[in-house]
């Protein structure tokens, strides 16, 4: 999506993007609650006799994967091609926005002269 569409004007693109970044924040404090409940079942092995040391390994290493996979769509959302797609579109909107304010000028300008003359 982020090449198919103006990103500066596009209220869908910047909802996604926002909408995105507040599930990344939220998955990630889930994510870290599990950790926190992983390390509590570790400190009391004893405990949680029912859970294996093969179904501790496996939810480790699902909090790593998942983890991983967060930091890896933050670091995607904030690369350098996406920065300058971002940077781009909002400079072209300047641009289009600042001729469409001069335009407007010009046609006030002649108006207002057109009048004074007539």
């Amino acid at each position: 999506m982020l090449f198919q569409v103006d990103t500066a004007s596009s209220n869908e693109f910047k909802e996604l993007r926002k909408t995105l970044s507040k599930d990344l924040r939220t998955v990630g404090q889930d994510v870290k609650g599990l950790l926190g409940a992983l390390e509590m079942v570790e400190k009391k092995r004893n405990k949680f006799p029912h859970i294996t040391d093969q179904e501790l390994s496996s939810r480790k290493d699902f909090i790593t994967e998942a983890n991983n996979s967060i930091n890896e769509l933050k670091i995607g959302m904030d690369s350098p091609i996406v920065r300058r797609k971002l940077e781009a579109d909002e400079k072209t909107k300047k641009l289009t926005d600042r001729g469409n304010s001069f335009t407007d000028s010009c046609r006030l300008t002649c108006s207002l002269t057109h009048s004074l003359t007539h």
